[in-house]
């Protein structure tokens, strides 16, 4: 009988560092997922303590311990458009839809940077491919690819369908006052532009479309005024915008102004050092023609617009 008793005893011990030596195990895993997710995390958390440069290394290091580390190209497609690098925002921004379909804004950023570029037909594919059906705010988008094309009436096609999904979205109101200026209807635009100037959303380019119309009524008075009203962060487009109508109205010492000023926050990006230069050079500014040259030395696209305008 005692040898049986011993056996079962012996079974019973080994079962139990059986089942200890598992429950190690998946400790042991677990200890180390965590401490990958954590290094991860870390990583990435590091990476946005530095200067643009510094982040943009530090993230591209972690993707080159892991390509799929949907955190850190997230972070890179932000800064990328953060910098206006639409090219590499649009890349950044399709990957991470890739890893991550159901990301809510991923394909919306991709067409929007793609948009940016000019680029309307793929901003178009990418918000209707594998038969997707586009929100209302992505239909605005496809509205602003049609307008690029020239194709008004698709535009307005896409603008009745963001109505009737969701007509109170600041950015339906602000394509129809576009598409309503557009038209040359610009009363309807007006009564358009003017409820969204407290739209923190749409109020920068509500904004330049009251002075746009202004500018075409010859009330260049009222127009100055309302281009002046406009907050020094307004934005990119709405102040590259503006430096463009300054110099139509024959302001350019202030069309000068947003120029710099936008360069000095965004770097030597073309298509203000373009515009720039000619002022400069209007001016028969050649200590600032010069200025400006050096200033572009190894900049790449904005240099080879030096090689023509400076």
């Amino acid at each position: 009988m005692s040898q049986p008793q011993g056996l079962g005893r012996t079974k019973l011990i080994a079962a139990v560092v059986a089942v200890l030596s598992i429950v190690c195990l998946l400790a042991l895993v677990i200890i180390v997922a965590r401490e990958q997710m954590m290094g991860h995390a870390m990583a990435v958390a590091d990476a946005r303590s530095g200067g643009a440069g510094d982040q943009r290394a530090a993230l591209e290091a972690v993707l080159d311990r892991d390509p799929h580390d949907d955190t850190a190209i997230a972070e890179l497609a932000m800064l990328a458009t953060d910098e206006l690098r639409w090219r590499d925002a649009a890349g950044h921004w399709g990957q991470l839809a890739k890893l991550d379909p159901l990301h809510t804004d991923a394909r919306f950023e991709q067409a929007r940077a793609l948009l940016a570029l000019g680029d309307a037909a793929a901003a178009a594919s990418v918000l209707t491919q594998d038969g997707r059906t586009p929100s209302a705010r992505e239909q605005v988008l496809l509205a602003r690819a049609a307008l690029l094309r020239g194709d008004l009436d698709a535009a307005r096609t896409h603008a009745g369908v963001a109505a009737d999904a969701a007509a109170d979205l600041p950015a339906v109101a602000l394509l129809k006052a576009d598409l309503a200026f557009l038209a040359a209807d610009d009363a309807r635009a007006a009564a358009l532009y003017e409820p969204l100037l407290n739209d923190p959303d749409a109020a920068a380019a509500a904004g330049l479309g009251l002075p746009q119309i202004a500018v075409r009524a010859g009330e260049t008075d009222a127009a100055l005024d309302r281009l002046a009203a406009l907050p020094a962060d307004a934005g990119y487009q709405v102040l590259r915008a503006r430096a463009s109508l300054y110099r139509q109205l024959g302001r350019d010492a202030a069309a000068a102004a947003d120029l710099t000023a936008l360069m000095d926050r965004y770097g030597p990006v073309a298509d203000l050092v373009v515009p720039l230069a000619e002022l400069r050079a209007a001016a028969e500014d050649s200590a600032g023609v010069r200025a400006l040259r050096e200033s572009l030395v190894g900049t790449g696209a904005a240099e080879l617009a030096a090689r023509h305008y400076l």
